[in-house]
């Protein structure tokens, strides 16, 4: 997707799948995954923990304005860091939205991890 290599981001490429993300302290940190029919939100234990329960919660509130990616009684607790897989019509009409919740992912994932 053009629109999210224009946010900065790093991919790693994968047999069954591209996973967009950020680097930090020589780590990829995975944020979101395209697999052939889904896209999956992927932050992994150490985002998480490093954006805190507010900053977690903003961030899965964001995307899930665009579409459901995680389940809506989940949306208020940071312990449940587990997201859905839609398929890519969830996306239809929603292009934009979708790219600057991620771009909001990102950036507060990457501030709030140390230098």
């Amino acid at each position: 997707m053009v629109k999210l290599d224009a946010l900065g981001l790093t991919t790693r490429g994968f047999p069954s799948c591209i996973n967009y993300g950020v680097e930090a302290n020589g780590d990829f940190l995975a944020i979101l995954s395209l697999t052939p029919t889904n896209i999956w939100f992927c932050l992994p234990k150490r985002a998480v923990d490093s954006l805190g329960p507010d900053r977690f919660k903003a961030c899965k509130q964001k995307i899930n304005n665009v579409g459901k990616f995680y389940k809506s009684e989940e949306l208020d607790d940071p312990a449940k860091s587990t997201a859905l897989g839609p398929h890519y019509k969830i996306l239809n009409g929603k292009i934009e939205s979708f790219v600057e919740a991620v771009s909001f992912i990102a950036d507060h994932v990457r501030s709030s991890l140390p230098v």
